[in-house]
């Protein structure tokens, strides 16, 4: 089996594919004849930085889907109270970043911090780039969920929350682009080969 990283530097940017073997897989039959090996692919950012921009909504998501990306879920609700109508917020009070592994599992949890406001960045680093995180290739990044609680002109809270899944592809990059956004989040982008 081969494994492949694709780190993918949003913002601080360095675009860098490479091959390592983590294993083989032997499909060899009782008399030790032939061999298969099967290729694991990781193409999913490793540095995020996000842009608040509370002109967006769900609708529509500008993320292309297909080769890097599997999937998108957005939506905006009332934190708390249904009745609540404006969902257009004026302020952030907390950002909390998941980043899932590749069978849907949290494995990090991460709160950003509080009071943003229209125009303020933020930004996130995956547990990918930490030295002896991944130890299996189940433990690779599948994808990155953003949860954002956000007071309206009233001051009622609303919340947003997106999760972009990645597929992994071999080769499948750059994941996201410059502009690109989903929710009141907008993507800054700096890729360099």
């Amino acid at each position: 089996m081969k494994f492949y990283y694709c780190y993918v530097i949003l913002t601080i940017a360095t675009l860098s594919c490479s091959s390592t073997r983590f294993g083989v897989v032997n499909a060899a039959s009782a008399t030790g004849s032939g061999s298969a090996e099967s290729e694991i692919c990781y193409c999913a950012p490793n540095s995020y930085k996000f842009t608040l921009d509370f002109s967006l909504t769900c609708s529509p998501v500008n993320i292309t889907l297909g080769d890097a990306v599997a999937a998108t879920t957005c939506f905006v609700i009332p934190f708390g109270d249904p009745e609540v109508s404006d969902l257009v917020p004026v302020s952030v009070q907390s950002i909390d970043i998941l980043e899932f592994n590749r069978n849907g599992q949290v494995i990090v949890q991460e709160n950003i911090g509080a009071d943003f406001i229209d125009g303020n960045t933020f930004s996130y680093i995956s547990y990918a780039t930490i030295l002896g995180m991944i130890m299996d290739p189940e433990d690779l990044p599948g994808g990155i969920q953003v949860n954002i609680v956000g007071l309206n002109k009233d001051g009622e809270e609303i919340a947003n929350v997106h999760q972009i899944p990645f597929t992994n592809a071999c080769g499948a990059y750059p994941v996201l682009s410059e502009g690109q956004s989903i929710g009141w989040t907008r993507f800054n982008v700096d890729y360099h080969i």
